[in-house]
């Protein structure tokens, strides 16, 4: 997840912005745990607290042969072919989506460069939301089918 500042947050007080952050983060955990729970999976689903792009560049390129990282980008690719060329597991990837009004040209091609594969998630322009579900169910599909 990158960390750049909600609108809803600007001219904010720092302080107050910090609890808005903590909150929302400490609500997609739970969000995430519930629905482990409720899907019956034996992993749960884990959403790392914000890091920014910098960060995660180096991330991508630490793991980059052991752990997939499936970058959500318009124009790219069909996740599901880009998936299953990648040979890895797909239970120990990471997705990446993009914020509200994407990343910017250098922010792609700096994580593309650490070792991101940029993925499409079909032909329509999703929510920041609804981008994530679509692709956290397309990599769930992969998966199962591969016997994961």
């Amino acid at each position: 997840m990158i960390r750049r500042p909600p609108r809803s947050t600007q001219g904010v007080s720092s302080a107050a912005s910090d609890v808005y952050k903590r909150q929302r983060e400490g609500r997609w955990g739970r969000v995430a745990h519930a629905a482990s729970k409720q899907s019956l999976r034996v992993y749960g689903l884990q959403v790392a607290p914000p890091i920014g792009v910098e960060a995660l560049c180096e991330e991508i390129a630490k793991d980059c042969g052991e752990r997939l990282t499936l970058l959500a980008a318009a124009g790219a690719p069909p996740i599901a072919d880009v998936a299953r060329a990648s040979g890895l597991d797909l239970r120990s990837g990471r997705i990446v989506i993009g914020p509200e009004g994407d990343f910017t040209d250098e922010e792609l091609k700096a994580m593309i460069a650490a070792g991101a594969r940029p993925v499409g998630l079909g032909s329509l322009r999703l929510r920041v939301e609804t981008a994530a579900i679509s692709a956290l169910a397309a990599v769930s599909a992969l998966a199962e089918e591969k016997g994961a």
